[in-house]
């Protein structure tokens, strides 16, 4: 048997193009639409998280005000007191200026 004519397939053409596009659409709207309600329901979480955190770190510079500018007694046997940082720099640059200059060591650059 021979067959005289050449059937011709299409392959996909126009509205296989447009099947493919609403495809692509569907797929956006959908993971669009499933982000947008998980940042939604992350949003109240991020915000008690952020005050949280500013709590504890107001707390913690309040620690750290209290040690920085205050006077006390850590080891008395040992003669281990703590003064504030002001005065301790005001101490250094006194010592300082007693200390006779010297030339730096060399620096070996390899």
């Amino acid at each position: 048997m021979s067959d005289t004519s050449i059937e011709t397939e299409k392959k996909g053409g126009f509205s296989s193009f447009l099947k493919i596009i609403a495809g692509l659409i569907l797929f956006g709207f959908v993971t669009g639409s499933i982000l947008c309600n998980y940042r939604e329901e992350n949003k109240t979480y991020d915000q008690t998280r952020a005050i949280e955190r500013t709590k504890k770190l107001s707390e913690l510079r309040a620690k750290e005000a209290a040690i920085l500018d205050h006077y006390a007694v850590l080891d008395e046997s040992k003669g281990i007191y703590q003064i504030p940082i002001s005065r301790s720099m005001e101490i250094e640059v006194e010592a300082l200026k007693n200390k006779a200059l010297r030339p730096a060591g060399v620096i070996v650059v390899k």
